[in-house]
């Protein structure tokens, strides 16, 4: 009975947290309003806001942004924000998939059901149907919007700390699908000696394959003793940045 309890109040908080984000962005939203009609037509009103909250002023308009576009255009999203049934960031899921349709007649019909499918979804449940809900609303500038974002195509390297990195690659979903899978059957083709993760294999996979490194998976010779084979990139030097 505890847990359950427990479970009760945590839906509790949850929702009194996603009430409280509403009707911050809210009082936000007519905090800048009321500025716009200064002297200095507000210019400096999120400003305000970032320096009373702490907070970058980035974050102050993209929650006077949710609150404002959201009473106007997505009445059923707003008021289960406002209800605490969603919270901020879902907010924005459904306002950013929103946006990306061209037929604003077709908003009304969009909004209601992102609204109620949206509580009962996990964020990347609901990202998914989002996007299937717009294409499917859409289909010509879905497509058209496929092909813009093919010529975007990309590969991006971001150095971290302790001399690793990350390595990511825009491209179609299909493709990305299909590296990912082979990435761990080739992992799991390795068998159980192996004493990396699977998440370990799968890396060290994609790095040698793509450097030439080697066919089995395991990290090229750099030198360590004989048991450390299988220590992965951490056997190798980190490369100077």
């Amino acid at each position: 009975m505890e847990k359950v309890v427990a479970l009760e109040r945590m839906v509790e908080l949850q929702q009194l947290i996603g009430s409280t984000q509403a009707e911050l962005a809210a009082t936000m939203a007519s905090f800048v309003a009321g500025a716009r009609r200064e002297v200095l037509g507000g210019e400096f009103a999120t400003d305000e806001i970032a320096v009373a909250l702490r907070c970058g002023r980035g974050r102050v308009l993209n929650q006077v942004r949710l609150a404002e576009t959201m009473q106007t255009s997505l009445p059923a999203t707003w008021a289960a924000w406002s209800a605490g049934t969603i919270d901020a960031y879902t907010a924005g899921q459904i306002l950013d998939a929103a946006e990306r349709l061209a037929d604003p007649d077709k908003l009304a019909e969009f909004d209601a059901e992102a609204a109620e499918r949206a509580v009962s979804k996990t964020a990347p449940q609901l990202t998914a149907w989002l996007a299937r809900r717009v294409a499917r609303l859409e289909p010509e500038q879905s497509a058209a919007r496929h092909q813009r974002a093919v010529g975007q195509r990309r590969v991006g390297v971001q150095l971290d700390l302790d001399g690793m990195g990350t390595l990511w690659a825009m491209t179609n979903a299909v493709d990305l699908t299909a590296i990912d899978l082979e990435l761990t059957r080739m992992a799991k083709d390795l068998g159980a000696d192996d004493p990396r993760s699977i998440e370990q294999r799968r890396v060290d996979l994609m790095v040698d394959r793509l450097l030439g490194r080697a066919t089995s998976g395991q990290p090229a010779d750099s030198g360590a003793d004989s048991a450390d084979a299988h220590s992965g990139p951490s056997s190798r030097p980190p490369a100077p940045v």
